[in-house]
């Protein structure tokens, strides 16, 4: 399904729609973490990409945001969980778009059950970047040299 245009997407109010991160289907993550659904239905490492074509794909309207899960997002290891997914689950008089998936909870259960087809049909992406944030930072040959000035704090000493 072709992405909506950013002119139509300003004008639609997703304030309403189901919040969904990567961390919610993460079978890593503990629930104090954020984890939302029981872990033999969760998946290793979802993407915010690969969760909004999912979700897409599923027959929902759907937007992908930049953000972050503060709950359990880390700088150094958690890059690969940005984003998060508004998900148009209920129509204007808050019934279900599609009857067989009726709350968020069982929304999170069909996407992380349609991902591993997803990753099947068109390959898996985030392996190459976790791959690099797993490896050991490798130091700059010469070592570290410091310069002329002092490492000393200075200013007014208390009397």
């Amino acid at each position: 399904k072709p992405l909506l245009p950013l002119v139509a997407l300003k004008k639609m109010d997703t304030s309403r729609w189901i919040c969904l991160y990567p961390s919610y289907l993460d079978s890593a993550k503990t629930i104090d973490k954020g984890r939302k659904i029981a872990k033999a239905k969760a998946v290793d490492a979802p993407h915010a990409e690969e969760i909004y074509a999912t979700v897409r794909f599923m027959g929902f309207e759907a937007v992908l945001e930049k953000k972050y899960y503060s709950k359990s997002f880390h700088y150094s290891t958690d890059l690969y969980s940005r984003g998060r997914i508004r998900v148009k689950l209920f129509d204007e008089n808050k019934k279900s778009i599609r009857p067989e998936i009726g709350s968020r909870r069982a929304l999170f259960v069909q996407v992380a059950s349609n991902i591993p087809k997803y990753r099947e049909k068109h390959g898996r992406k985030v392996d190459q970047l976790s791959q690099m944030m797993t490896a050991p930072a490798v130091a700059p040959a010469g070592g570290s040299r410091k310069t002329g000035k002092s490492t000393k704090k200075g200013g007014k000493k208390k009397k």
